[in-house]
C-alpha cells in the first residue's frame, strides 16, 4: 500500500482562493469515494455553507452534510 502523504500535500497548490479551495476539497472527496469510502455525513464550516456550488456538488454525489 502506498502512503497517502504525497497526495494529501498536492491540495496545497489550490490555497490561492476560496473557489480553488472548494475545488481541492471536492477532488479530495472524489478520491475518497473512488476508494470506496462512503461517509455518513460530511462536516463543513460556515464558509462552505455559503458556497452553493460546493453544496450542490455534495448533493450531486448524494452526500449529506452538516455545517456550523
Amino acid at each position: 500500500m502506498t502512503s497517502p502523504t504525497p497526495k494529501l500535500r498536492s491540495w496545497r497548490q489550490f490555497e490561492r482562493s476560496p473557489i480553488d479551495k472548494a475545488r481541492a476539497r471536492r477532488e479530495l472527496i472524489d478520491r475518497s469515494l473512488e476508494r470506496g469510502y462512503r461517509p455518513g455525513i460530511v462536516l463543513i464550516d460556515a464558509g462552505y455553507g455559503n458556497n452553493i456550488k460546493f453544496l450542490l456538488e455534495l448533493e450531486k454525489r448524494k452526500l449529506r452534510y452538516l455545517g456550523d
